[in-house]
């Protein structure tokens, strides 16, 4: 939903039906799972194409 919605926090809570917090405390909770950092370009990069390709690949 985050990559949907150009990594605009507001708008993919907008999209989920969730409050801007609770967005906020998903891309944290994320964040500290995996050790990423999804204000950095280049993993939004690597995320979207990841993204981009399962869809292709039908998963």
């Amino acid at each position: 939903a985050l990559s949907a919605a150009r990594w605009v926090r507001r708008a993919a809570a907008r999209n989920l039906g969730i409050h801007i917090n609770s967005m906020t405390y998903r891309v944290e909770r994320i964040q500290s799972l995996t050790g990423l950092q999804l204000d950095d370009p280049e993993t939004r990069v690597a995320i979207s194409i990841a993204l981009r390709a399962r869809a292709m690949l039908g998963m």
